[in-house]
């Protein structure tokens, strides 16, 4: 039995197509390993790929990042597939999952057409109302999503399976409850990564990876879910309990990794990597020693409340180069309202340390929530240019499909329920009761540029270079990466790119 998983491409507007880069699909590689355990035959087609290496195509003032409709239809027509698992995760760009869809039926009009995703998942209803879509997996998939298919491979009914959602022989929609997400993570194959075109991910050179410390550069998720219960994030409600790999199948995968695709750079994707400090400090200890000699970095963010100089030292020794803290805000009354438990003060104190360690700091920061003030935002800006960070993401607040605050924005009549194709973290469609998206949206690039104006001259201050630059160059190879840095930062700004 034929299974084909897709990830869509990426419609955007085109001037912000250059701040997203190609990252491997993380949850498709996991069900595809799941399914071929099982006998199954699957494909993954990454629909942001290009063979010509180019992967944007222009549509009007949008760019379509990824392969044409024709590319779509021949690779569906070889494979002929059974059954076509689409990803849809992301509500600022649901209707390319759906057209998709669309496309994939007309292709192959016998195929089960299933979506699954953070969308999808919260937003079935709309989606099944897609007269090519048959099928909505809910939450965490591979199991759900493994005995649905096995159902249909025995010719069984497949109606009553846990977690998802479907259409009867009358239309009508089936929705079945969520099983307790499964805990037992290492009981998970490794991501089908045979699958992938790996070369594609791990040798890149763009903007979006022009900060990284080493190439090739691998991706990992080391647990599920996240201990926090911010207002913004559309996955807390399906995707919230917290589960954690064990430190030796964490180690084990990097190791298969290093080995097998010369990976010398790992980034950990998950939520919050260090929600359990103890087995953060197994995960070092593992690599320490296994010898990896790899460089790692924790994007997405870190718990403040867990660091402490000790742990620090211990995360560099191990490889670790680049830390990031999801702050969020810089103002106190946002920071209630949104209901993440940060302690500003402390974060300026562990940025130090991290600086007094060698590490590079990288901090996440959100704006444009329904009900915050130029006052609040302009916290959050002071706070930006007062800390001592290295690297800054600054988004924009969207109404996510899930997140408690898709109801605020509409309570605020700002937002009448219907998804603005297009809007993204990082350029947004949507006002607030106080800022236009137009403000929101000037607000987000002259601060990140002002914030990496203010880095280069720090770099050239007698302070910056003591306690900020000189611990980061203790070896050659830190030099070099931090030249890369600075070189980069001023390509950017010279050149008025958006940086992030």
């Amino acid at each position: 039995m034929k299974v084909l998983l897709i990830k869509p491409y990426l419609t955007i507007n085109s001037e912000d197509c250059e701040t997203y880069g190609l990252f491997p699909p993380m949850g498709l590689a996991y069900l595809a390993s799941v399914l071929e355990r099982d006998g199954f035959d699957v494909r993954i087609l990454d629909c942001q790929i290009t063979k010509s290496g180019k992967s944007n195509a222009g549509l009007g003032d949008s760019v379509r990042m990824g392969i044409s409709d024709s590319e779509i239809r021949k690779y569906i027509n070889d494979f002929k597939p059974s059954i076509i698992g689409i990803s849809s995760n992301f509500t600022s760009f649901y209707l390319d999952p759906i057209n998709v869809a669309k496309l994939s039926k007309g292709a192959c009009p016998t195929a089960k057409i299933v979506l699954g995703g953070a969308h999808a998942t919260v937003a079935y209803r709309d989606t099944l109302n897609v007269k090519e879509v048959d099928i909505v997996v809910k939450g965490d998939g591979e199991m759900p999503f493994l005995e649905l298919l096995q159902k249909i491979r025995e010719g069984r009914h497949y109606h009553d399976t846990w977690n998802i959602a479907a259409k009867d022989e009358t239309g009508n929609i089936i929705d079945n409850p969520l099983r307790e997400p499964m805990t037992k993570l290492d009981d998970l194959p490794f991501p089908a990564y045979h699958l992938l075109d790996m070369d594609r991910y791990i040798h890149q050179h763009g903007k979006n990876f022009a900060f990284y410390y080493a190439s090739p550069a691998g991706f990992i998720m080391t647990q599920r879910g996240c201990p926090y219960n911010c207002i913004f994030c559309s996955t807390s409600k399906f995707f919230k309990k917290y589960r954690e790999r064990s430190p030796k199948n964490v180690v084990d995968e990097i190791e298969f990794l290093v080995k097998e695709y010369k990976i010398r750079e790992i980034h950990i994707l998950d939520d919050c990597f260090n929600a359990n400090a103890g087995r953060v400090k197994e995960i070092c200890r593992g690599m320490i020693d296994r010898d990896l000699k790899i460089s790692w970095q924790v994007g997405q963010g870190m718990s403040i409340t867990n660091l402490d100089r000790d742990s620090l030292k211990l995360m560099v020794e191990s490889g670790l180069y680049r830390i990031g803290f999801s702050i969020e805000s810089g103002s106190r009354k946002t920071l209630k309202y949104i209901r993440k438990a940060m302690d500003l003060e402390r974060s300026l104190q562990i940025i130090e340390q991290c600086n007094s360690v060698g590490l590079y700091t990288h901090g996440n920061f959100v704006i444009g929530f329904p009900y915050e003030t130029v006052e609040d935002v302009g916290e959050t800006v002071a706070f930006i240019m007062k800390s001592k960070l290295d690297f800054i993401k600054l988004t924009i607040c969207q109404p996510l499909s899930g997140a408690d605050i898709y109801q605020s924005f509409i309570d605020a009549g700002i937002f009448d329920g219907t998804p603005r194709d297009g809007s993204h973290y990082l350029h947004t469609l949507y006002d607030t009761k106080f800022l236009t998206a137009s403000q929101l949206n000037n607000i987000r690039t002259g601060t990140v540029r002002k914030f990496f104006i203010n880095k280069i001259l720090c770099v050239f201050s007698v302070n910056g270079l003591r306690y900020s630059i000189w611990p980061k160059v203790g070896s050659p190879g830190k030099l070099r990466y931090f030249l890369k840095v600075s070189f980069n930062i001023l390509r950017l700004i010279v050149l008025r790119r958006n940086i992030a």
